[in-house]
């Protein structure tokens, strides 16, 4: 009588069980942006924009090739994100900047949940319009 077959689901990520602990086996950076870039076609995303995220991932799967990963991790994020110099320039360039910064924000949100959220990037600190002429009209909107 042996044990019965058990499934192994290769999903975003897979659990297995080692001999009393378990592990968690991370999906590669490859395979993670190529699920992203499916959920960007999926939800409606832009061609355009398809277009440019991939540019940026490439540039990311290069990175990470330097860096000798095949996983994202903290290191590489931190080090993608501050990776914000204009390749002619050399110069600071904030769109740079925000755009590895919503690359690597949808790779961890994709690992973590699954999916791809609607969460703003920058939570505002205002509970309501300053102006009452404002507060009427965002009153009339909602």
């Amino acid at each position: 009588m042996g044990l019965p077959p058990v499934k192994l689901e290769l999903d975003k990520m897979s659990r297995l069980n080692t001999g009393g602990f378990v592990m968690e086996k991370k999906t590669t950076l490859k395979d993670l942006v190529s699920l992203v870039l499916e959920e960007l076609n999926r939800t409606g995303y832009y061609p355009s924009s398809i277009r440019n995220f991939k540019k940026v991932y490439a540039r990311l799967l290069k990175l990470a090739v330097l860096m000798q990963t095949d996983t994202l991790s903290n290191a590489l994020a931190e080090h993608f994100v501050n990776d914000s110099a204009h390749t002619r320039t050399g110069q600071y360039c904030h769109s740079r900047k925000k755009l590895h910064n919503a690359c690597i924000r949808m790779l961890k949100e994709y690992e973590e949940k699954g999916c791809l959220g609607w969460k703003p990037c920058k939570e505002s600190r205002v509970d309501k319009p300053a102006s009452t002429e404002f507060q009427d009209l965002h009153f009339q909107f909602l």
